[in-house]
């Protein structure tokens, strides 16, 4: 009981979708008990494991995030229907592959997440059930169970909730997605992705506790995702132009930055990172990028008094860039460099990792290239989430 109560509190309190997710799966090997609790998502039967709790093995939860599992069928239809799967196996789920374990073949549930409109949003799963000594059970309970679906309601809300944010930041991406075919929505959301993973090692290392970094990482999922919205102003001709821009074509297209803080409210902290994302996250690390320290505030907002500010011959440097911008800059190039579009191929994985480190110093942030290379497991499995439709990416 007091395991629920701790975990309503969270659902009532935290607004960021990682930590109560995290939170959330703690709970489930806390009350269970079970060796491994993760939750999947995806479309169709192809489901990617998003969060993943495995006892104490940290290692063995961090390969799992990203990876996918594919459920038969019929285990999906029974999940559709918002039914609880009977007791599968590991084996027979498609799971036991994502494991280094001896310990594959074991009891596993499976507990559909879905929406207030009867969608299945993803599956939260609980495995390897251990008796209060440590040792293996051979089965779960019907207790078991009822516990699981306690949490898999609350993970649903959750989900649910931030669903609401994504349709609002989608209609805003799908205006600059139909000017620039690049802009796709799961471009942004790699972005963004990339972006979180980022700043969680940032936040570790500097010792943001989660209560303190919860709201950082809203903003940034949010300023992440907008940060290209400016570009809905630029002219047709140079967005879709396939080839190098001309000088003056170049010069138009630096405007998107500007353009994006006219586009945006202005009304809280949150509003303010997520223009200083829109503004700043083509500058560079050794003051060679652009926009540099634009007067917004002396145009009001007035969009023609926006496109005629002059904009400064240096960007900002270092330090003065804000962080959010400094993360979003080597999101946004990695997923540039790792994507195909119509005039290139992506580029191999090694040379994208090697450009990156090469241009700590110069265009990135040398501690954030630090961390892209330490964590670029988790970054990879958080870029590879999202992959481009049949019709993007053209």
């Amino acid at each position: 009981m007091a395991a629920f109560e701790a975990i309503e509190v969270d659902f009532t309190e935290l607004g960021d979708l990682n930590l109560l997710m995290r939170r959330m799966l703690e709970g489930v090997v806390q009350v269970l008990p079970c060796e491994l609790s993760a939750v999947l998502l995806g479309d169709g039967n192809r489901l990617g494991v998003s969060h993943a709790r495995c006892g104490g093995d940290t290692e063995l939860a961090r390969l799992l995030l990203g990876q996918f599992c594919v459920l038969p069928d019929t285990t999906l239809s029974v999940l559709r229907a918002g039914m609880d799967h009977p007791e599968p196996r590991l084996a027979n789920t498609g799971i036991a592959a994502l494991r280094a374990s001896s310990n594959a073949d074991r009891p596993a549930l499976l507990v559909p997440l879905r929406s207030g409109g009867g969608d299945l949003l993803g599956v939260l799963l609980a495995a390897d059930p251990r008796a209060r000594d440590g040792s293996f059970r051979e089965a779960f309970t019907e207790q078991d169970a009822a516990n699981l679906r306690h949490f898999s309601t609350l993970m649903a809300m959750s989900l649910e909730r931030q669903r609401v944010t994504d349709r609002l930041l989608a209609l805003m991406n799908r205006a600059a997605e139909i000017r620039d075919p690049r802009e796709t929505s799961a471009h942004v959301k790699r972005v963004s992705g990339v972006s979180m993973e980022l700043f969680e090692a940032w936040a570790q290392r500097h010792n943001l506790r989660d209560e303190d970094a919860q709201f950082a990482r809203a903003t940034l999922r949010v300023a992440s995702m907008l940060h290209d919205v400016g570009k809905v102003g630029i002219s047709d001709i140079i967005l879709r132009k396939p080839g190098k821009l001309t000088d003056e074509e170049y010069a138009a297209m630096k405007r998107h930055t500007i353009l994006g803080v006219a586009l945006l409210p202005d009304d809280g902290a949150q509003d303010k990172d997520a223009r200083e994302v829109a503004l700043h996250h083509h500058e560079r690390w050794d003051g060679k990028g652009y926009p540099g320290q634009v007067d917004i505030k002396s145009a009001h907002g007035d969009i023609e008094k926006l496109l005629a500010l002059p904009l400064p011959t240096i960007g900002l440097k270092e330090y003065d860039i804000p962080l959010f911008a400094r993360i979003v800059a080597i999101a946004d190039v990695y997923d540039a460099l790792s994507s195909p579009r119509a005039y290139k191929e992506a580029w191999p994985e090694a040379k994208v990792i090697e450009t990156i480190k090469a241009d700590a110093g110069k265009a990135f942030d040398p501690e954030l290239v630090q961390i892209f290379v330490e964590r670029y497991d988790r970054i990879r499995a958080a870029w590879s989430m999202h992959p481009d439709s049949v019709h993007e990416g053209a």
